[in-house]
């Protein structure tokens, strides 16, 4: 018969690219042959109209708040655009309702921006578990092999992103 089997992104990190070393076995240990699909799903942001609060930088990191309004609804990714054209920075991110008392949403997020051979690669947003804190505030640490300085947020937006499956074509 038929079996449908969906991998999760532990083996996909772990397998070639092209998948050729991938094996499936049956429960006498005999390999199995397969047909590989691939579905692919779209990804949607929606942003939120926010006003910017307040802006600073402290030592090696930089860091901007945001207030979304009240009852904004959930959000789960903040997307960070920063001055330089080869950088790997640590962004993490913080909730608040009164923009008092704040709550790690994201500690440990990058951003980053390649460049060589005329070509760029770049990953500006830092997704984070759903949130409806008002107060978003994001923080970007110094690239300590790339920066000479603080990094400068040019522009920061707090955004609802969704993902539609993908569907067998």
């Amino acid at each position: 018969g038929v079996a449908t089997l969906t991998l999760d992104a532990e083996i996909l990190a772990n397998t070639r690219d092209d998948a050729a070393d991938l094996r499936i076995f049956d429960a006498a240990g005999s390999e199995v042959p397969y047909n590989l699909r691939v579905l692919i799903g779209e990804r949607d942001a929606e942003s939120y109209e926010a006003l910017e609060i307040s802006r600073s930088v402290e030592g090696d990191v930089a860091e901007i708040t945001l207030d979304i309004g009240e009852n904004p609804g959930e959000h789960n990714q903040v997307q960070v655009d920063t001055q330089g054209s080869s950088f790997r920075r640590q962004v993490a991110v913080f909730g608040s309702d009164d923009a008092e008392q704040w709550t790690p949403l994201m500690e440990r997020g990058l951003i980053l921006r390649l460049t060589g051979n005329g070509k760029t690669a770049s990953v500006d947003r830092v997704p984070y578990p759903s949130s409806e804190h008002r107060y978003v505030r994001i923080t970007v640490a110094r690239d300590q092999q790339a920066d000479p300085e603080p990094p400068v947020i040019e522009s920061a937006a707090v955004e609802r992103a969704t993902v539609v499956p993908g569907e067998e074509q």
